[in-house]
């Protein structure tokens, strides 16, 4: 299913949104949020993220959840992933979704990649990190 066309965008396989976990800082001001993840090595006062990524040639940065633990954003990620609304559905979440296992296995069988943040730097990158401004509701 590769080269998938959704609503005038090719995507890379059947799932909308891909997502990963990773060290995060955030800083904010009156208007803004901003939050840097860091791919390699963060500060010591790091958070974690869950990166969403929209499932395009270049990955584009859709949202980012901020946790206190690794733990939290792992369950945060494995609750959330298997809801990924999919293509094949009309861009819809599946209605009956599958556990996380289940959703590991499916995304082995269809041989579907994972975010892989090397593949969106130049080799040799010094410190690979990116920052998600929102602004505040």
């Amino acid at each position: 299913m590769k080269g998938l066309y959704f609503n005038g965008e090719q995507y890379n396989d059947d799932r909308m949104f891909v997502l990963f976990v990773a060290k995060c800082t955030t800083s904010e001001n009156d208007e803004l949020i901003s939050t840097t993840i860091h791919y390699e090595s963060a500060p010591s006062n790091h958070k974690w993220c869950v990166a969403t990524f929209k499932n395009v040639k270049r990955y584009m940065a859709y949202r980012v959840d901020v946790f206190d633990t690794e733990k939290e954003a792992v369950e945060y990620l494995e609750k959330v992933e298997p809801q990924t609304p999919l293509i094949s559905l009309g861009g819809d979440s599946p209605i009956n979704s599958m556990s996380f296992e289940e959703y590991i296995i499916w995304k082995k069988d269809k041989k579907y990649k994972d975010y892989n943040y090397k593949e969106m730097f130049l080799p040799g990158s010094k410190k690979p990190e990116e920052t998600i401004t929102k602004w505040k509701k």
